[in-house]
């Protein structure tokens, strides 16, 4: 572990890069504006194409603040992990090539996570389409509008801070959040790189077990960009979606193991999330090579775990739970 010393930055902004030539001046920019100066900023130059590396050795030649890291490609969750390796900062703040940050941004959350040793700081985002500000995210159902953050101290408080965040919507992002880089060391958190989308959600899952003082704020300085064709919206292989849904499930569990989250409206809600999930995943089974046989499995695996909850569930799967026990070449035209 990297220890931190008076002449470390105190903020590491880690932004992984690939096909960004057309916004990464846009992202950077944002950074270089910024009124607190004591960061780093490391691109992660992940193999790509076109001259998005160039751009990157042109920023560090002017910003000695700015490192630049070549690899292979290998996805977003690969780089993050390479530039948590190199980060030397107190935070760790991930941000995207085609983002960027409102300006004062950095000077505002330091204040409010280094005045009180928060482990993580939740503050709200801009999502941005077709050069247009969307509707914002915000936690003003937790907080209103206290820009400043409440706090949430200790095991039941945390545990309160979770839930809430979970059903507002707000876990799913690591570009909305400050880290602490000695917790993500202590504990060896990094990104699963079996996964191109939700990687985010379980890495903050992860990092959560660890943690005792949480800050949720309504201040919004990131401007996320809702990209068309962009990874989420990509269809993913049945086996890969079956893993990823599995690991999110049980990430929540060990969530609510860990702070003694007994709350049953939260638990039937990732319950029902993950029975939602499988079911629709079962439909992607057509066009895998698995076996007749295996596919079988994966139907009674699913309906074993069915025939064991009673929760609310949507269309298709409450259609399909009730007709689970239909032979499998039926239930394979419902879904």
């Amino acid at each position: 572990m990297i220890k931190q010393n008076k002449n470390m930055p105190k903020v590491s902004v880690i932004v992984p890069v690939y096909k960004a030539e057309k916004y990464l001046n846009r992202c950077v920019d944002s950074i270089l504006a910024q009124t607190f100066t004591d960061w780093e900023l490391l691109l992660i130059d992940d193999g790509s194409p076109d001259r998005s590396g160039e751009i990157c050795d042109e920023y560090a030649l002017r910003d000695s603040r700015i490192k630049v890291l070549h690899k292979q490609n290998g996805g977003p969750s690969s780089a993050r992990n390479l530039g948590i390796e190199h980060a030397q900062g107190k935070y760790i703040w991930f941000v995207d090539s085609d983002d960027w940050i409102e300006h004062g941004a950095l000077h505002r959350i330091f204040n409010v996570m280094d005045n009180s040793n928060a482990d993580v700081c939740f503050f709200c985002l801009n999502p941005i389409s077709n050069s247009e500000v969307q509707i914002p995210f915000d936690f003003k159902s937790i907080v209103g509008n206290n820009v400043d953050g409440i706090h949430y101290v200790g095991k039941q408080e945390c545990a309160k801070a979770f839930v809430e965040i979970e059903m507002s919507g707000g876990m799913g992002w690591t570009c909305n959040k400050w880290f602490k880089k000695s917790i993500i060391d202590e504990n060896h958190i990094r990104f699963d790189t079996r996964f191109a989308i939700q990687e985010d959600h379980l890495f903050t899952l992860s990092y959560l077990l660890h943690v005792n003082h949480v800050i949720i704020t309504d201040y919004a300085p990131y401007n996320y960009v809702i990209a068309e064709g962009s990874l989420v919206s990509r269809p993913q292989a049945f086996l890969v979606t079956k893993e990823l849904n599995r690991a999110m499930y049980e990430s929540r569990r060990e969530l609510c193991s860990t702070y003694d989250i007994i709350d049953s409206g939260y638990i039937k809600w990732f319950t029902s999330d993950f029975a939602n999930r499988i079911v629709a995943n079962l439909s992607q089974l057509k066009r895998t090579n698995l076996t007749n046989k295996e596919r079988i499995h994966e139907f009674k695996e699913v309906n074993s775990f069915l025939g064991k909850i009673s929760v609310d569930l949507e269309g298709k799967c409450r259609l399909y739970k009730l007709l689970r026990w239909l032979p499998v070449r039926l239930l394979i035209k419902i879904i």
